[in-house]
């Protein structure tokens, strides 16, 4: 199959420059470009955790040693080591391989606070495997010391017209009946949301402010006709936890370089207990009076302003 050299500009667009993550993008300041300059001015300098986006102990790593280890969590070890083979994630993460970081300290490893949780209480939770325990595999990873200062990251929200391009590519692989169904689901579902894309569609020519209750409400309506809304919603709630969250445990980790993440892991799992045993973000359609409760009892924030 003869790969498309227009997906080259898509993956650019889906790449994060952190070493130029506060600069002024070179297109000007018009729309988006503009929105995303001010956010983020905005987190790393007005929130409590909002250094750590640029700052951080990964990163550090990466800057100052000629290796880094990553920790992947898994039940499958045995079989990794007999085949000598490992199987990249499936979903958003684009063909990656799941991975913490690991950090020096001294002569032993520390893993990241992500991975702690993912190893300790998620994977246990969502495997079903009984008494049987996830295993640990390291990879120590020689980097280039050329490359130590180009830190580049990859934003998979940024990923839609790299899905779309794949998709062309393969949809040969569908039968015509099969074709037709997907297409007749999808404009079904964008009728039944045309609601949410006529307020998108009016708040971006508008100058008029929209009344946040009003847009919410219908935002988290339309989740279970435009299922890529519940992945938004996810990573607009976990941005938000780990950039203002001040309490103890997220100041110990602030210290030590890290964001702390299972803040938003128990809030998902709280809201959407079934994602426990069929993890999908387009399942995250908690309403937004359920989010605030659960927020306003919770020792997150020392001021919670809904």
């Amino acid at each position: 199959m003869n790969q498309d050299n227009n997906i080259i500009p898509q993956w650019a667009i889906a790449h994060v420059f952190y070493n130029m993550y506060l600069h002024r993008s070179p297109q000007g300041d018009s729309g988006t470009e503009l929105d995303e300059y001010l956010w983020r001015q905005k987190i790393v300098t007005e929130t409590s955790n909002g250094r750590l986006v640029t700052q951080n102990s990964f990163f550090e790593n990466l800057k100052q040693s000629n290796k880094i280890c990553l920790a992947h969590i898994t039940y499958n070890l045995d079989e990794i080591l007999k085949n000598e083979k490992i199987f990249s994630s499936g979903g958003c993460l684009a063909g990656s391989i799941y991975c913490t970081s690991l950090s020096a300290v001294g002569d032993k490893l520390r893993m990241h606070n992500l991975g702690v949780y993912v190893s300790e209480i998620e994977a246990p939770m969502m495997a079903n495997q009984g008494e049987k325990r996830p295993e640990i595999l390291i990879f120590e990873i020689k980097t280039d010391q050329d490359a130590h200062h180009n830190l580049i990251g990859i934003d998979y929200l940024r990923m839609g017209e790299v899905h779309y391009s794949i998709y062309k590519q393969l949809e040969y692989l569908l039968s015509y009946e099969e074709r037709a169904e997907l297409h007749k689901k999808i404009m079904s579902n964008m009728k039944h949301s045309l609601d949410y894309l006529s307020l998108c569609n009016e708040s971006r020519k508008s100058s008029e402010s929209l009344d946040p209750d009003y847009f919410l409400n219908i935002f988290v309506d339309n989740i279970q006709f435009l299922p890529i809304l519940g992945y938004l919603y996810f990573e607009t709630i976990s941005e938000y936890l780990m950039l203002f969250q001040d309490n103890d445990e997220a100041k110990k980790y602030l210290e030590v370089g890290e964001l702390y993440n299972p803040t938003y892991k128990e809030l998902m799992y709280a809201l959407e207990p079934e994602l426990k045993q069929n993890f999908k973000l387009s399942g995250f359609q908690p309403s937004i009076k359920k989010l605030t409760e659960y927020l306003e009892n919770k020792k997150i924030f020392t001021k919670f302003d809904e």
